[in-house]
């Protein structure tokens, strides 16, 4: 009775976050959208496509227009990421779901992968079918783009590998997981450039740019760490340390070390919005190095130097929301929680994005697992803010309608919409501050024993046996 009586008296913020609740909600949210959209919840450029037994995803990227390939390798992609990651992290609960998600889910984790192995080019990346402008770079039909490749292989296969899904029907093909990822990796390791950078596509320019060798730097990472998995030779697994090597040279090169944005990366042709030093395309170069970092003892990386760079960058990172602390700081329930945006003009008009927040309060969680970030972590506790806030903050926008769950994308009234990034960075946060393992280490599952198998009727024992002893007594 005493213990019920202070249970009643602990305010409701005191209790923890219930990380199982949200990732399983958010999960099952993709297989929903079109019931999401009739609750009233605006969910922004991401739709779900049912073909006969197939189930993919559809979703456009801010301002580009692409083709029907590229929206659905980008919307599957982020769908495919956050189902997956959910299902690693074993909060993921299909079987307990209504009907039509359950369905849709047996259909979807594996024929939405198919999809995207129909999309791959000839040279093992993916790309688009349009020719797009990104500054003087031009992105040619059938050309893989080393962003995106690297993405879907980082995002998709390798996750399906680890949850045992191995071979994918589409259309009347059926597609061998494995020997899409490898050569997915073939096309990363010869799309390399010569001072151990990478740009979009080395056809297209041989000037590298930090977020795509960033990506491509955890592409490798990831193929190397699950090597076994992927089935690479011994040769092959040589190049892609050679190539890892190479790449943290470059990224730690090219470094801010001076001037207003030390510590940071100058994204030339992958700016978001035109903005060169983005948080969340900087905390993607972080987990690119916090990946090189869990493996630099097996690849003989210097580790000191390793991290002293993520270090520093965090710092930065941290650095860039207290420069404009009046609007990056929110409080919620009595506490503080500093928040970010893609730019400072972005921030100033719409205050804190849910969603890059949520990206790089992961980042840091993760950082931290690994003995890294204590600075930047100790400068925001200078303002008031814990690490455990930045996570409670992403738990506490998160919204739930009829038994499905979503991030909304900025923290602001006037846009409260939800996109593919907003669910699948809440997402990844989610899992980050509740299996942080699942991102950082060599975890498997196996999905197949969560596929919900079709109720069939069974026929009544007694009365066939009574039929049968009849016929036996004439």
């Amino acid at each position: 009775m005493t213990a019920l009586i202070v249970a009643l008296m602990v305010p409701t913020s005191a209790y923890a976050v219930s990380w199982g609740e949200i990732i399983d909600k958010s999960v099952r949210f993709y297989f929903e959208i079109d019931k999401v959209r009739e609750l009233g919840v605006p969910v922004k450029e991401l739709k779900m496509v049912q073909e006969g037994d197939s189930l993919y995803w559809e979703g456009k990227f801010g301002r580009s227009k692409w083709e029907t390939s590229g929206e659905v390798i980008y919307g599957n992609m982020s769908a495919l990421s956050g189902i997956y990651l959910g299902l690693l992290s074993g909060e993921v609960t299909p079987k307990t779901w209504p009907k039509p998600e359950r369905s849709r889910f047996e259909k979807g984790i594996t024929t939405g992968l198919a999809k995207i192995l129909s999309l791959q080019q000839e040279d093992g990346g993916w790309g688009w079918k349009v020719v797009l402008t990104e500054g003087k770079t031009r992105f040619p039909s059938g050309k893989g783009h080393v962003l995106r490749t690297s993405q879907v292989l980082v995002r998709v296969l390798i996750p399906a590998l680890r949850l045992n899904i191995k071979n994918v029907n589409y259309d009347g093909t059926t597609y061998d997981v494995v020997e899409h990822a490898r050569s997915a990796v073939r096309f990363l390791i010869d799309q390399q450039l010569e001072d151990g950078g990478y740009s979009a596509n080395k056809e297209w320019s041989t000037t590298g740019d930090p977020l795509y060798t960033g990506w491509a730097l955890r592409a490798l990472c990831e193929a190397y760490r699950y090597r076994d998995l992927l089935k690479l030779d011994d040769a092959t697994v040589q190049q892609v340390k050679e190539a890892i090597r190479r790449a943290v040279d470059w990224l730690l090169s090219h470094q801010e070390r001076e001037g207003e944005h030390v510590g940071l990366w100058k994204m030339e042709s992958s700016a978001i919005m035109g903005s060169s030093y983005a948080p969340p395309s900087e905390a993607q170069v972080v987990l690119a190095l916090i990946d090189a970092y869990s493996i630099s003892e097996e690849l003989g990386l210097n580790k000191a130097e390793l991290k002293e760079s993520i270090d520093r960058a965090l710092e930065a990172i941290v650095d860039w929301a207290l420069k404009y602390k009046d609007i990056s700081v929110v409080e919620f329930d009595g506490k503080k929680v500093l928040g970010w945006a893609y730019s400072s003009t972005r921030l100033e008009s719409c205050g804190p994005y849910l969603g890059y927040t949520a990206l790089i309060a992961a980042t840091l969680k993760l950082a931290r697992e690994l003995g890294l970030g204590s600075r930047a972590v100790d400068k925001m506790k200078s303002v008031g803010v814990t690490l455990e806030n930045e996570a409670e903050w992403v738990a506490h926008e998160w919204r739930e309608t009829d038994g499905i769950g979503y991030f909304p994308y900025p923290n602001s009234e006037m846009f409260k919409y939800v996109t593919p990034s907003s669910q699948l960075f809440g997402l990844i946060c989610a899992v980050a501050f509740s299996h942080p393992e699942v991102l950082l280490k060599r975890t498997t599952a196996d999905v197949w024993k969560l596929v919900p198998k079709t109720k069939t009727s069974k026929v009544p024992v007694w009365p066939v046996l009574a039929l049968l002893f009849a016929r036996r007594r004439r």
